[in-house]
Order: structure tokens, then sequence, then C-alpha cells
């Protein structure tokens, strides 16, 4: 049986400026991380704890899309 840990907070800005510093976008890994602390939705902060979703949230942002508000949404 397969399972993913848990990132914890650290974990997670990490992974996202080093997703974004291998993109060569840093600018857009700032504007997530920036739209992740103003996010209300706590959910969310909750499923990108999840290394398989945090690389989906990433992709999405990329791409132009915006924060998710549901994990069917991610």
């Amino acid at each position: 049986m397969f399972r993913n840990l848990e990132f914890n907070p650290e974990q997670v800005t990490d992974y996202i400026r080093r997703w974004f510093a291998q993109m060569r976008d840093a600018a857009t890994g700032e504007s997530l991380e920036a739209a992740l602390a103003q996010s209300e939705n706590s959910r969310l902060k909750e499923l990108i704890q999840n290394p398989l979703r945090l690389w989906m949230l990433c992709q999405i942002w990329q791409t132009g899309g915006g924060l998710p508000e549901t994990q069917a949404g991610l």
C-alpha cells in the first residue's frame, strides 16, 4: 500500500518556490503564495498539504487558472 505523507506549511511554501524557480517564473510562484495567504479557504490549505494536490495546484496556477474552491475543482 502506498500513501503520501502530508507537507507542513513550510514545506508547501518551499515546494511552490522550487516549482516556479525551476520553471524560471518566480513571480508567478510569489503570486500563488500571496493568493494562498489571502485565501479564506482553510480547506484548500489542508488539501494542498498532499504533495500530489499541491503539484496539481501549481500546474493550474501556471496555466492561468485561479484557486479552486473544492477538491473536485482541483
